[in-house]
C-alpha cells in the first residue's frame, strides 16, 4: 500500500493533509499524467516569492515546470507529480502563500 500523509505548518497552526491508503500497483504509479497548480496570491506579470519558491521546489525534484499565465503545470508520472506537489506545498506555504489549488489528471 502506498500512504501519503504531509503536515504543513501555517500560521498559527498545523495543516496536516493525509491520502487515504489504497492499493497502489506499479503501473498507477507510472502512468503519465499533468499537474495544474494555482498559487494565491496571484499577481499577473508579477511572480511572488511564493511562486517562484513552487517552480524551484518542483523542478528541484527534476520535473520540467510551464509557468503559465493563470496556472503552472507539470507533465510526468503519477510518482513524479506527487513529489513535485508536495515540495511545491512546503516551499510556497514557507514562503507566505495563502491558498494552493491542485488539479492531477491522468493523460
Amino acid at each position: 500500500m502506498t500512504r501519503v500523509n504531509t503536515e504543513f505548518q501555517l500560521r498559527p497552526g498545523p495543516i496536516v493533509v493525509a491520502v487515504e491508503e489504497r492499493d497502489v500497483d506499479a503501473a498507477d504509479r507510472s502512468a503519465e499524467a499533468r499537474l495544474e497548480a494555482f498559487v494565491e496570491p496571484f499577481e499577473e506579470a508579477q511572480p511572488g516569492p511564493h511562486v517562484v519558491a513552487a517552480v524551484e521546489a518542483m523542478e528541484a525534484v527534476g520535473v520540467e515546470v510551464d509557468l503559465g499565465a493563470l496556472a503552472t503545470t507539470v507533465d510526468g508520472t503519477v510518482d513524479d507529480l506527487v513529489a513535485a506537489a508536495s515540495a511545491m506545498l512546503h516551499a510556497t506555504f514557507e514562503q507566505g502563500a495563502t491558498a494552493v489549488q491542485l488539479r492531477i489528471e491522468r493523460t
